[in-house]
C-alpha cells in the first residue's frame, strides 16, 4: 500500500492589505526622515557658517601664536576660501593635513552654496588679522543657499563673528528675517598695529 502524502501547505503570498500597510509604514517613515527643504538649506548654511568661523578663528589664532599676520582669502566666484599666511599662502589645515582650502564646488561639502559677499574695506576679500590677532578691518560675508542667505559680520575691533541677518524663503516666495543683535562693539585702546603687510586679494 502506497501512502499518499498530504499535499504541501499552499504557498502564500502578500495579500493587498499587508502590502498597503508596509506602503503606509515607508511613506511614514519617509516623511519623518526627509527633512522640509527649507529646513535643509538653513542646516546647510550653518555648516558653513561653522566652517567660516572656524577659519577665522584659526587665522586669529595664527595671528597671534606666531605674531605675523594671517588672514581669510574668500573667492566669491569659485565659491571657496582659504586660511593664508601673511605671504598668501594657504596653511596647514590640522585636520586633513592638507592645505586649508574650504571649496564648495567638492563633493564633500554642502551642496548648492553661494558665496555672494566678502567685503574687508580696506583688505578687499581678505579677513585679515594682525601680529596680535585683531583684524585689520572688519567685514561682512553673505552667504546663500536656495533663497536663503546669511550674513555674518566680523567685528573690527573684537574679531567675534556675529550673525548679522538671516533671510529665509517663505512659502509664499517672500523672504523672512532681519537684523539680529549682535554683542556690543569694544573698542581696544591698547591695540597696536602690525608693520606686516595685509594678505593680498
Amino acid at each position: 500500500m502506497t501512502r499518499r502524502t498530504a499535499p504541501a501547505a499552499r504557498e502564500r503570498g502578500f495579500t493587498l492589505v499587508e502590502l498597503l500597510v508596509v506602503v503606509s509604514i515607508m511613506a511614514l517613515l519617509a516623511l519623518v526622515a526627509v527633512p522640509t527643504a527649507g529646513a535643509g538649506y538653513e542646516q546647510r548654511l550653518d555648516l558653513v557658517e561653522l566652517q567660516v568661523r572656524d577659519a577665522l578663528a584659526r587665522a586669529q589664532a595664527l595671528a597671534r601664536s606666531t605674531r605675523s599676520t594671517h588672514g581669510v582669502v574668500f573667492d566669491t566666484r569659485n565659491e571657496r576660501f582659504a586660511v593664508v599666511d601673511g605671504s598668501g599662502v594657504a596653511v596647514t589645515d590640522p585636520l586633513t593635513r592638507g592645505d586649508y582650502v574650504v571649496d564648495f564646488d567638492r563633493p564633500d561639502q554642502p551642496r548648492a552654496i553661494d558665496l555672494n559677499v566678502a567685503d574687508f574695506g580696506a583688505t578687499g576679500k581678505a579677513a585679515v588679522f594682525d601680529g596680535q590677532g585683531l583684524p585689520v578691518d572688519g567685514g561682512k560675508i553673505v552667504i546663500a543657499c536656495h533663497g536663503s542667505t546669511r550674513t555674518l559680520a566680523l567685528d573690527a575691533a573684537t574679531g567675534q563673528v556675529a550673525v548679522q541677518q538671516r533671510l529665509q524663503r517663505a512659502g509664499g516666495g517672500q523672504a523672512q528675517g532681519g537684523p539680529l543683535k549682535s554683542p556690543p562693539r569694544r573698542p581696544d585702546p591698547g591695540r597696536v598695529p602690525d608693520a606686516s603687510p595685509p594678505v593680498p586679494p
